[in-house]
């Protein structure tokens, strides 16, 4: 009998027919990846549970699990702002030890006209209605009623009365962050973005913002992160972008025991933020160097650092399950409020980034933030040479793509199959297959890949290809497989090179 069944006897007996099904002829590539956000939890802001990953569906679903106004809320809110096709999961470790931050909007004068003050608390605007005749302490309670009012700020506002001392005590609204920990920071700002936008301080008062202090506390990542499984996390968005919570996410990845490592194959990439000057971040992306974790920055948003690490995976993940290949430039950050102009990164200051192993972005005409290349902390070789290799995102989001593609052809196509050499004669229709069957496989594999955009260069995958019967071990074939990925269209350079006069070579 040549054909293989899988089930049905070659001995049966029993009348009549018999009909098993194969689907392995009919199924197709398909994959199902989710985002990941970590953070931390108090169980008495919400039922969420620390240290189990919980699926959360939009934001008034975080809201309800981690607590309106927390971090893990607000940082699902900036997700599901900027992505609705990739599922989010949540992970947050305990706050044990954690301290909030704490500071303060400072009021002098009385009001000369009515008017509206605008403040900004962790980038969100805060709109303090005022009328003619306000004195000082009764500026601080319309600003503390204000905050207040909206409870997803994140924070917790008091009045501070106006003392004549000594020492002088100024009326104020004092701000306390509802987050414990270093990624509860919330910037305060007065009139953040200026008389352009039509923000200014209505006549007789001075307002002050005093920046938060007293923030302290970051989770265990290595131990937060140690239990996720074998779903999926291609997406993993930290809070955290101290040296050592990139390391732990680091490790997670890595090649020869993490994630990406042969005997895994679960792959991802994990993606953070930090706000600091331009000297600053060029030091500390020196320092960094792996091909696996995206560290975005740049200096003078007021939206916290966690919410922008949130928008910007929301923004590449919607990108790279449409197409891997496809570069995120040009991406909205939409909810991130950009820095004031004079303290925007110009194109000589992401230039130097670039080369520091740190991603950046920009504002459009419009005062749009905006995604222009997100890179990788990956910049030299183990022998310390530069190596551009890792440097894109989405050459990692290729490399998943491909090798997912491969494995799920042959495990579709040849889940129990005998192995022959190449030249042997059996049967039409047995389960039996041979390194060249395999090859002409992947050759057809490739070619879909290339159909879909995602791979390029057929001919030169076809001659570099290499797929044979292991040497040693008779139940396996080795194979070399040479991709050639899809690469972004990142920079178009011309030479105008003009004339003042033209002479036509008839006319000479």
């Amino acid at each position: 009998m040549a054909i293989s069944f899988n089930q049905i006897p070659s001995n049966l007996r029993v009348p009549i027919a018999y009909f098993e099904i194969d689907p392995s002829q009919a199924a197709s590539y398909s994959q199902v990846t989710y985002a990941l956000v970590l953070g931390t939890h108090n169980p008495t802001r919400g039922p969420l549970q620390v240290g189990v990953l919980t699926r959360v569906r939009s934001r008034f679903d975080s809201e309800g699990l981690c607590g309106v106004g927390s971090a893990l809320a607000r940082m699902c809110a900036a997700y599901f702002a900027n992505n609705q096709s990739v599922p989010l999961f949540v992970l947050a470790a305990a706050e044990t030890g954690f301290t909030a931050g704490a500071g303060s909007f400072t009021v002098a004068g009385t009001t000369q006209e009515g008017g509206t003050l605008p403040l900004y608390v962790g980038g969100r605007p805060v709109r303090v209605y005022l009328t003619a005749g306000m004195s000082a302490d009764e500026v601080a309670e319309a600003m503390v009623d204000a905050i207040n009012a909206d409870p997803a700020i994140g924070v917790a506002a008091t009045k501070q009365d106006f003392d004549v001392g000594p020492p002088i005590v100024p009326a104020a609204a004092l701000v306390a962050s509802s987050q414990p920990g270093i990624h509860g920071a919330l910037h305060l700002a007065v009139a953040f973005r200026g008389p352009a936008y039509g923000e200014i301080v209505p006549p007789g008062l001075t307002v002050t913002a005093v920046a938060m202090t007293g923030m302290a506390g970051v989770p265990d990542v290595a131990a937060l992160v140690s239990n996720l499984g074998d779903e999926l996390y291609d997406f993993i968005c930290s809070p955290w972008s101290d040296a050592t919570s990139l390391d732990d996410l680091s490790n997670l990845l890595q090649d020869v025991t993490g994630r990406w490592s042969w005997s895994q194959q679960l792959y991802g990439h994990a993606f953070a933020y930090r706000n600091d000057t331009l000297g600053a971040l060029s030091t500390f992306g020196n320092t960094r160097n792996d091909q696996h974790v995206t560290l975005a920055g740049w200096f003078g948003s007021p939206t916290p650092e966690c919410e922008i690490a949130a928008a910007w995976t929301g923004q590449v993940a919607g990108s790279a399950v449409v197409s891997a290949a496809r570069p995120v430039q040009t991406l909205a950050l939409l909810g991130v409020v950009p820095p004031r102009p004079d303290d925007r990164f110009q194109i000589l200051d992401r230039q130097v980034l670039y080369f520091d192993g740190i991603a950046c972005g920009y504002v459009d005409s419009g005062g749009v933030m905006r995604l222009e290349r997100s890179i990788t902390t990956y910049q030299k070789n183990v022998w310390g040479a530069p190596d551009n290799s890792y440097l894109d995102v989405e050459t990692l989001y290729s490399l998943a793509y491909f090798n997912r593609f491969m494995r799920s052809r042959i495990l579709l196509k040849y889940p129990r199959h005998k192995l022959a050499d190449d030249g042997t004669r059996f049967g039409a229709g047995q389960a039996i297959v041979t390194p060249a069957i395999i090859r002409s496989e992947m050759i057809a594999a490739y070619g879909e890949m290339v159909e879909a955009g995602e791979m390029e260069n057929m001919e030169a995958f076809k001659t570099n290809l290499v797929v044979e019967r292991n040497a040693q071990d008779p139940n396996r074939v080795d194979a070399l497989l040479p991709p050639d990925l899809v690469n972004g269209l990142r920079i178009f350079a011309a030479l105008t090179q003009f004339r003042l006069r033209s002479v036509s070579v008839e006319a000479a």
